[in-house]
């Protein structure tokens, strides 16, 4: 738009110097110029105007900031914050364990103390018949225990038993029996017990206990050969 502007200020400045170059070509009667200085003279005007023309435009040009293309302005993204996920907290309650319950237990009287094998032990001193002895068929004969008393505890009537355990059965009469006395610690019984060899050859093998209760206080172990006659 400027250098339009310019263009036209040029043309009239052009169009003043040739109404003046005409103006003084009137009706006047004027001295013949020569059409080659004259058209000189044009030019050098013409180019006189047009190099101010042009320095004006310079220096204008100088001073005017330069032109800045608008450009587009640029675009923000936009932020949209997510709603972060909310911890929720389970509150559980505490379990409690139930305490151990105490029940009192009223006194009781002393035990009653309980005898033990140590205190109530024997000791074989003798047995007939001998252990492996032969004897005839049917032949009626006593098993005879010599005992003595090793333990801390005396042998009472009614408490201590001899009694048959185990094996061939070769008593007569009775499974079981009394001592005759109570026996002391250190002292010694005879036990007797009558017997009857079976009426066939063989060996034959019987066990007889002295108990106290549970306890077992000796072990008699009764072994024969049984044979003919």
């Amino acid at each position: 738009m400027r250098k339009t502007k310019y263009l036209a200020i040029l043309s009239l400045i052009l169009l003043a110097v040739v109404s003046s170059a005409c103006g003084a070509l009137g009706p006047k009667a004027q001295p013949t110029v020569d059409p080659q200085v004259f058209q000189a003279t044009l030019d050098a005007a013409a180019t006189q105007a047009l190099q101010t023309i042009v320095a004006q435009i310079t220096a204008t040009a100088l001073f005017q900031p330069p032109v800045q293309e608008p450009t587009q302005a640029p675009t923000l993204a936009v932020f949209t914050p997510t709603s972060e996920p909310t911890a929720t907290a389970t509150i559980v309650p505490p379990t409690q364990t139930p305490l151990p319950s105490f029940t009192p237990v009223p006194p009781t009287a002393a035990p009653t103390k309980t005898s033990t094998p140590s205190d109530y032990q024997c000791s074989i001193v003798s047995q007939s018949p001998a252990f492996g002895a032969k004897i005839d068929t049917g032949y009626d004969f006593d098993a005879i225990w010599k005992l003595k008393n090793v333990g801390t505890k005396k042998w009472e009537v009614g408490a201590v038993d001899i009694v048959y355990s185990s094996g061939d059965k070769l008593q007569k009469y009775v499974d079981a029996l009394d001592i005759a006395k109570t026996v002391e610690p250190g002292e010694e019984i005879t036990i007797t017990v009558d017997m009857l060899a079976p009426s066939s050859a063989g060996t034959y093998k019987a066990v007889w206990k002295m108990v106290f209760g549970s306890v077992t206080v000796c072990t008699m172990n009764l072994n024969l050969v049984v044979e003919a006659p």
